[in-house]
């Protein structure tokens, strides 16, 4: 074994380059270099893609092509150097067999390893098959068995050495599954193949990998020739074992290089990510947008990044690529695994939302099962669920959309079969879904490569297995899998902590050197802790932390210009603290004391200072343009939303945009409130049972009308919470015939209900025009011996406020209307037309309301008792207000959402008047 070192004076894979082709060039000039003996071991794919482009500019500078060596990481370095025998199982086939295994061990191994949990299904063994599957690898690369740490456990942990010893019996069983189809684990057949010896006799070179666990280590020494080369100085050749590998006990005395002028902070990651434009911005050389890197050591921050970035119209490139889990293949497959392999209402709506799904549905056209749709298929999808609230798609309401999406995944509702024989289904399904989708997106490749993986799993290997389980190992299979990022053109490059030491951009900034994200962390689980890894010589904490040492240590020691940056706080405003490795110095106390004295930052709407690319208009939100002209006709409850916010009313009442979204896992305040309010309006329109004056009557009659509304408005069976608040609902109209009962003993008769406000015969006289005014009355009742009349509106919001509280808000002088119903109602009632309704009206006239809260200490009956006069000036300000809707006068509100835009679009989608006034929200109109 030979250790070198490359110094730091110059970027090392230039230095590596030169070397590998002055020492080991077997070809002949003008011929092209031959490195093909050669086996190079770097720590990633793109340090290898770097080396190889260094190595291919080396070899153009002196006039000569080149025949490039085996690039490989540390993690393939065995197949290249080892014969290894027999089919080898693939990671699908291992993990299938471990979740086998954990099946057929003993009830109380199985307690030992998952505590409480009696199911056997994939979704529970699946997390402990992949602790069992990374910890037996984690041991097997120090060429040690779950038994051999079972007994190194048992001296000072004795409950680990017992879960241990479980993990050995699932172990030999797993062997004894994968032995059964003639498969052998990757691990033990590397144990094997060492035993018989290298059969690689060329050189192999490893450059700046700073973690070689024992086993790659015993595979090294039986190589002829190996060769370490490391990104460092040799004076500090002490830091290092033969291997390379830092040595924890000598960088724990090793200084961080100087920081000065090399250190910025930010209070927030929106903050540090302009910081890190400015620091790039503010570079004293000329450099192509290419020659600059970012560096990230906490992945939290990339969004921020990448946001930013765009915003500002700067390209920046991802290195490490996006995760197939965040794919459109990805998100699908994740869906399909959380339903269980059953489609519930919830699945169907995240599965219309998915965006090759949603394409489908709502593009016209196709012959199976687009174009006969309305034209989005997600309104219809979150209409019927906050309607219906069904658990199921089976309720005979639902939308085509979801009938279509149930049908395309019937091939998964089959009986329980092997997992290969489950491939041609998921096939099925997926064609069924996406359709020629798959073809424009790189994930969908993937997929369809995991499908066919699942399909070669051996026949009868977990022959019991339903849709769910297949879908959960497939899945989890693909869950760590990078997908390459587009790249098209020059851009910065963003890349990972690992990364960073062997990359040569002039210019490195790095972000999210924060205690936690790099240096010291317990990399301990259920099966092994810190201390246990220690006594079996496997990684821990302390090699970590002598690695990121090093690495900061080389990024600081270069010739290049670096830059640390950190955030004193995440995203949730959590406090950060920078690395300890950066406090390493002689300056660590005055860094310290900068970073902590930045200023907390005000919670802020991130990147709205930041350049925007697209307007509002393209984004499909809607203009609260009046164009000097207003509606002429506006119903009674409109001018609480006009004097909460005009604008909101502009988009809410002329612009009719809704509020719409898949969260509700119950009735919100206006469908339950409308339950109510239809079952008593059901009961005041029979002229029979509203004459009804005891309690029991009146309530069998109101138990009769609300079975009826739920039969008609709700899914059977719908969601459990919704179950729930209907016996809530039979609750409150006990309470209402408690009220109604001694209302009508007093003397007081339903007349009308659901009476109409006629616009054509109810109109404001504004200075503007007139205006219009619509509305309909819950109810009118008339008193059978003074022949007084009341107008009463039904309120079924939790809070039970009076008129007075709801139509006004302040004290004394400085009151102010915030709603006009009831003065509406009371200012037209003469106006009122229909059956039941006296004509000449009533002089005599009272309005208020009915309250049917929560609580039945605040129901009953709540009188308006303002003065003729506070009548009158209500009156006078709907005419003053009336007039400005007649023209569209949106006023200083109209700036609030002029630009950026962000308060109108947040506030349409997000139940704004709640927000905003604190409005119940209870009542329909």
């Amino acid at each position: 074994m030979e250790l070198r070192f490359l110094g730091r004076e110059h970027p090392p894979l230039e230095v590596v380059s030169r070397y590998l082709l002055e020492e080991h060039d077997l070809g002949f000039a003008p011929g092209p270099c031959d490195l093909r003996h050669l086996t190079v071991v770097l720590g990633g794919k793109r340090s290898g893609r770097l080396f190889l482009r260094t190595l291919v500019e080396a070899a153009s500078a002196g006039g000569r092509g080149l025949l490039p060596p085996a690039v490989v990481t540390p993690g393939r370095l065995p197949e290249c150097l080892l014969e290894l025998e027999g089919p080898i199982a693939s990671t699908l086939a291992s993990t299938a067999a471990m979740i086998e295994s954990l099946r057929k061990s003993p009830g109380s191994v199985v307690e030992e390893l998952i505590p409480g949990n009696s199911s056997l299904s994939s979704a529970t063994l699946l997390p402990i098959a992949s602790l069992l599957s990374s910890t037996r690898a984690a041991l097997a690369s120090a060429s040690i068995s779950f038994e051999k740490a079972a007994l190194i456990a048992s001296n000072f942990d004795s409950a680990a050495a017992r879960r241990l010893h479980c993990a050995q019996r699932v172990d030999d069983t797993y062997r004894e599954i994968l032995d059964g189809y003639g498969l052998t684990d990757r691990d033990d057949a590397i144990a094997t193949a060492i035993a018989a010896g290298v059969r690689q006799q060329e050189p192999v070179i490893l450059i700046s990998v700073t973690e070689v666990p024992p086993r790659l280590q015993q595979i090294l020494d039986l190589c002829r020739e190996a060769v370490v080369i490391l990104h460092a100085r040799e004076s500090s050749g002490d830091r290092y074992d033969r291997y390379g590998q830092p040595i924890p006990e000598a960088w724990q005395k090793v200084e961080t290089p100087p920081l000065v002028g090399r250190f910025v902070s930010a209070t927030t990651p929106a903050r540090l990510a302009r910081v890190i434009l400015d620091v790039i911005a503010a570079s004293e050389k000329s450099l192509a947008i290419e020659e600059v890197a970012i560096g990230v050591a906490d992945s939290d921050l990339s969004p921020w990044l990448q946001e930013t970035f765009r915003r500002c119209g700067i390209a920046l490139h991802d290195a490490a690529g996006s995760s197939f889990s965040s794919s459109t293949a990805g998100t699908l497959l994740e869906t399909l695994a959380g339903s269980g392999g059953e489609l519930s209402a919830e699945t169907a709506a995240a599965l219309v939302r998915h965006p090759d799904i949603h394409r489908r549905l709502d593009f016209e056209g196709e012959e199976d099962f687009a174009g006969r749709y309305a034209p989005d298929s997600i309104a219809e999808v979150d209409r019927w669920r906050s309607r219906r609230h069904p658990t199921s798609e089976a309720d005979h309401q639902a939308p085509a959309a979801i009938k279509e999406i149930g049908a395309a995944l019937a091939p998964l509702s089959a009986s329980p079969r092997a997992l290969s024989a489950w491939a041609d289904p998921l096939r099925e399904t997926i064609a069924n879904l996406v359709g020629d989708a798959e073809v424009a997106d790189g994930s969908w490749q993937a997929l369809a490569s995991g499908i066919e993986k699942l399909a070669l799993l051996p026949d009868g290997l977990a022959d019991s297995s339903s849709s769910a389980d297949a879908i959960s190992l497939l899945s989890d299979s693909l869950t760590e899998k990078q997908l390459p990022s587009e790249y098209g053109g020059p851009a910065m490059e963003m890349l990972g902590w690992l990364e960073l030491e062997l990359d040569d951009s002039p210019l490195l900034v790095v972000s999210g050197v924060a205690e936690g994200k790099i240096g010291a962390a317990d990399g301990s689980d259920a099966l092994l802790s810190e201390g246990l890894k220690k006594e079996l010589g496997i990684a821990g904490s302390d090699q970590r932390s002598a690695r990121d040492a090093h690495i900061l240590d080389a990024i600081l020691d270069s010739p290049r210009t670096a830059v640390i940056a950190c955030a004193s706080r995440d995203a949730e405003g959590t406090p950060l603290l920078p690395s300890r490795l950066l406090l390493r110095s002689d300056e660590a106390e005055t860094l310290l004391r900068t970073f902590l004295d930045d200023p907390i930052a005000e919670v802020e709407t991130p990147l709205l200072d930041a350049p925007l690319l697209t307007s509002p208009v393209e984004l499909g939100i809607p203009v609260p343009e009046s164009r000097g002209k207003g509606p002429e006709r506006v119903s009674v409850t409109a001018f609480r939303d006009w004097l909460t916010c005009p604008v909101l009313f502009w988009l809410r009442r002329v612009l009719k945009v809704e509020s719409l979204h898949d969260r509700d896992r119950e009735l919100d305040a206006i469908s339950f409130g409308k339950l109510l309010h239809d079952t008593v309006e059901a009961f005041g329109d029979d002229p029979v049972e509203r004459d009804l004056d005891d309690v029991d009557s009146i309530s069998k009659v109101l138990e009769a009308h609300l079975e009826s509304m739920v039969a008609r408005r709700l899914a059977n069976p719908s969601l459990a919470a919704v179950a729930v608040q209907v016996e809530q609902a039979r609750a409150r109209l006990k309470q209402f015939a408690v009220e109604q009962a001694a209302l009508r003993q007093e003397g007081w008769r339903i007349i009308a209900v659901e009476a109409a406000l006629d616009g054509d015969l109810c109109a404001l006289d504004t200075e503007a025009g007139p205006l219009a005014i619509s509305g309909r009355i819950d109810r009118i009742d008339l008193h059978e011996e003074t022949g007084r009349i009341r107008i009463l509106d039904y309120k079924t919001g939790d809070s039970g406020k009076s008129p007075d509280k709801d139509h006004l808000k302040g004290k004394g002088s400085d009151r102010e209307w915030t709603n006009l119903q009831l003065p509406l109602y009371r200012h037209f009632a003469d106006r009122i037309r229909g059956k039941g309704i006296p004509d000449p009206f009533p002089e005599q006239i009272e309005v208020g309301y009915l309250l049917l809260p929560r609580s039945g200490s605040k129901s009953g009956l709540a009188l308006a008792k303002w003065s003729d006069d506070e009548h009158e000036e209500a009156i006078e300000l709907a005419c003053r207000e009336g007039a400005r809707i007649l023209r569209g006068d949106l006023g200083d509100a109209a700036r609030v959402v002029a630009a950026p835009f962000e308060r109108a679009f947040v506030g349409v989608v997000i139940d704004p008047e709640s927000q905003i006034s604190g409005k119940d929200g209870e009542e329909a109109e």
